[in-house]
């Protein structure tokens, strides 16, 4: 993709996504100490996208540790965010909101959220995505290696997500349960 190239986002390499807001309750120690933790992969990269009450805090310890493995970026115009989307492997969830238009581009998604949330076990079940509890970094240390080993299981779990969606988020479903 161009806009990889031009945004300095390497290709080869498995690119995850994390949108939305920058913000205490989303877990950013945790995302950050994936970032760090991620470092001793060469297959796999973060990119970050947002903005909020923690984004210069983050983009001070972007400053500070110059991540081969990540960057971060403060916003994107919705066109080129959706073409970022459309770009990339997999998605990190730390909330709800950010998580359909992941599976509207048949993005499976890695998530890491509190134990009060059930979004996780929906994703699970639902066989697009990978939950653990937010600051289990093994865990999900292990669900990154689990969507980098195969293409095809990635593309499968995508596929699931845009089914789901469809059978479950439509305008007429959320009409009818309203």
């Amino acid at each position: 993709s161009e806009l990889l190239k031009e945004l300095n986002i390497p290709a080869s390499k498995r690119i995850f996504i994390y949108g939305g807001n920058l913000g205490k309750p989303q877990g950013i120690d945790f995302l950050l100490k994936v970032i760090e933790e991620n470092k001793k992969r060469d297959d796999s990269y973060f990119v970050i996208v947002g903005s909020g009450t923690e984004y210069m805090r983050v983009k001070l310890w972007f400053d500070t540790h110059l991540p081969q493995n990540a960057c971060l970026l403060a916003a994107l115009p919705k066109a080129k965010y959706d073409e970022l989307v459309r770009s990339s492997a997999a998605s990190d969830v730390y909330k709800r909101q950010r998580l359909l238009s992941y599976l509207e581009c048949s993005m499976p998604v890695l998530m890491a959220t509190d134990v009060n949330t059930d979004i996780g076990r929906i994703a699970e079940e639902g066989g697009f995505g990978l939950w653990t509890e937010n600051g289990n970094i093994d865990t999900f240390m292990e669900m990154i290696e689990f969507m980098v080993e195969d293409d095809k299981r990635m593309k499968e779990m995508g596929e699931r997500g845009y089914r789901f969606l469809c059978e479950n988020y439509t305008v007429d479903k959320s009409y009818k349960a309203i």
